[in-house]
Formats: C-alpha cells, structure tokens, sequence
C-alpha cells in the first residue's frame, strides 16, 4: 500500500501543477499582458507628456500614481491616500478616489495644477467646472476579475483669479 500512497500523491501533485498551469495561461498570463499594454501605451504616456509639457513645480492629483510618480518628475498627489495621508478621512467616509476627483472633494485638501480623471466613458475635450480637459487616453484590462476599457483624462486645473487691489 505504501507504493500506492506515493504514486497517488505523485499524481494529485501533477494534477495540482497542471491545473495551475491552464489557470495560469487562460487568465492570468493574458491579463497580465494587457494590463503591460495599457501601462505602454496609456500610463506612461501621459507620465512622460508631463515630464516634458509641465513646469517642473507642477502638482498632479491622480487615482493611480505609480508610473505616473515614475516617470513623470513632478510632484503627485495621491487620491487613494497610499503617499498622501491628507485624502484618507475621505476615503474612510465612503469616496473611492475616483470619486474625490469627479465631485472635486480635493478642493478643501489640495491644490493641484493638473487632475487625471478616470472613466469607462470617452471624455469628450470639454471644460468640467474648474478642469480643462486636455486629452484622453484608453487602457484596456485594468484589472483581472473585471477587463474593460477605461479612458484616463488629463486636466488643467483653472484656479480662480484672486482678487486683485484697485489703485485709486
């Protein structure tokens, strides 16, 4: 019996090892290869616009900041509060960071000169209150359990004009 035990484990271990594999190269390996695609060609992208569009000074508020951290040199901001502590009250009441940039719940907490919005919808090149959208970008299979597009929207920040003293 003692022979069969080891044959028997043998067996369970290859199919263990097996099924791994089919799992592996049925969902993992793909979605691994388009989350590499969207960061070529969406992400760092837009990192490397900054880099070279922006005063090197520039503030960036954005949902997803390591490439963008990377790449671009300038100082980012981070809506889901992992490097920037001041977002996490919000956070805890409920807003994902995707939320703290659509509904401007950064306004009381930041001050950013660029925002990167992100949307399964296109955003059309339109003003949103204080934002200029400047351009979109796709990124396809942004995670695993739900592959979708998802279009990321860099914006100008308007600050308002302050006011200034008349002379008399």
């Amino acid at each position: 019996i003692r022979r069969h035990v080891y044959t028997g484990a043998f067996l369970l271990t290859a199919l263990i090892v097996i099924e791994n594999q089919l799992v592996y190269r049925a969902y993992v390996k793909p979605g691994i290869e388009a989350f590499q695609e969207g960061m070529s060609t969406c992400l760092i992208p837009i990192a490397k616009w900054f880099k070279e569009n922006s005063d090197p000074g520039a503030r960036v508020l954005a949902p997803d900041i390591g490439a963008l951290g990377f790449y671009s040199d300038r100082y980012i901001l981070d809506a889901a509060g992992l490097v920037s502590p001041e977002f996490i009250p919000l956070i805890r009441q409920g807003n994902p960071p995707d939320s703290i940039i659509d509904k401007n719940l950064y306004a009381g907490i930041a001050k950013p000169d660029y925002v990167i919005g992100r949307s399964r919808d296109v955003v059309r090149p339109e003003a949103r209150d204080s934002l200029v959208a400047l351009f979109s970008r796709p990124f396809y299979g942004l995670t695993l359990s739900d592959p979708h597009l998802t279009y990321y929207t860099v914006y100008k920040v308007r600050h308002a004009e302050r006011p200034t003293a008349s002379t008399p």
